[in-house]
């Protein structure tokens, strides 16, 4: 009896140590295996935000070579486009002086008809400088007023200037004529100085027609000049 109590009671406590240990073991296992987890998971934490990192550096150096790049596109278009605007402009330009060639050696032509008209009434003769036909002078004189707009127009001011001081001179021969000179008789300075600005006038023309880079007048300019050569000359009867 007392042996089959003792042999009971030895194997009660051998199985209760065995499940203890059990116990024990699974409780460490358990464990270790949670603390590998977090370590893992540390470890992927780290991992994915060091790639993360690296991503946007790679990103952001991607992002700033690429505005790079634009920003020289950008800027190498700009200058072609501006390089490419400036040859436009400059051949239309050259082609519009050109095309205005015509148009200005028919308003010189036209102005210098009626200029050597005046020129062939003013004859110089010492101190006095007799008219020939005063009633040409005045008429040449009222028709170089009306061409000399166009002279304007077309231009340059080396050819306009020149032109603006022969209707001076020519405009105050005849009114001179009309009111004060019943005989036909001027100064003699009157067809030296009138002859002087038409041989400026002529050279001008000459370089005007040959020099494609001479620019026009501006249109202010035109209405300025026009404005101070309205005619004042009297009519005949």
């Amino acid at each position: 009896m007392n042996d089959a109590v003792v042999a009971l009671l030895g194997a009660t406590v051998g199985a209760l140590g065995s499940g203890g240990a059990a116990y024990l073991t699974g409780r460490m296992t358990r464990r270790q295996v949670r603390e590998q987890l977090a370590a893992q998971r540390t470890h992927l934490e780290q991992q994915l935000a060091e790639q993360r990192r690296q991503f946007e550096e790679q990103t952001a150096e991607q992002r700033r070579q690429f505005e790079e790049q634009t920003a020289e596109q950008r800027r190498q278009f700009e200058e072609q486009t501006s390089e490419q605007y400036r040859q436009f402009e400059a051949q239309s330009r050259a082609d519009h002086i050109r095309s205005r060639r015509d148009y200005r050696a028919d308003a010189y032509k036209e102005f210098l008809k009626h200029a050597s008209a005046v020129k062939s009434t003013l004859s110089p003769n010492g101190r006095i400088t007799y008219v020939t036909d005063q009633a040409l002078l005045v008429d040449s004189v009222r028709d170089m007023e009306a061409a000399l707009g166009a002279v304007q127009v077309e231009g340059p001011r080396t050819v306009s200037e020149p032109a603006e001081r022969m209707v001076l001179i020519a405009r105050g021969a005849a009114r001179n004529l009309s009111y004060e000179s019943a005989m036909g008789c001027l100064e003699a300075g009157v067809a030296t100085t009138f002859n002087s600005a038409l041989i400026s006038f002529t050279n001008a023309c000459s370089a005007a027609l040959n020099d494609e880079s001479l620019p026009n007048m501006k249109p202010a300019e035109i209405r300025g000049r026009t404005g101070q050569f309205q005619r004042t000359l009297p009519h005949r009867d």
